[in-house]
């Protein structure tokens, strides 16, 4: 699993280590971080928008992929996704 941050300036290696480890995610995901203009590449070309609003919060999309081996978006996950979608789905991705 990859997550792409849509946050540069409060996506820092420490914020990311913390989330990880609270989700039970280290060492289970990757976790792209990096300046706004080394990121907008990724985000271009994932469709991922983020936009600084008020208070400093960000808002993002919040699509989930599934991409096959090849890199090959096979399906897309909605916000309200449940990890038995993405289970029941990490067999056939791998095989195409």
């Amino acid at each position: 699993m990859l997550a792409v941050s849509t946050d540069p300036r409060g996506d820092t290696p420490g914020n990311v280590a913390t989330f990880l480890r609270r989700h039970q995610m280290t060492g289970k995901m990757d976790y792209l971080i990096g300046s706004p203009a080394e990121l907008r590449p990724v985000w271009k070309r994932w469709r991922i928008a983020s936009r600084r609003g008020k208070h400093g919060l960000v808002a993002h999309s919040s699509l989930v992929y599934g991409v096959s081996p090849r890199g090959k978006i096979v399906t897309i996950y909605p916000a309200n996704f449940t990890p038995s979608d993405i289970v029941h789905d990490v067999p056939l991705l791998a095989r195409l």
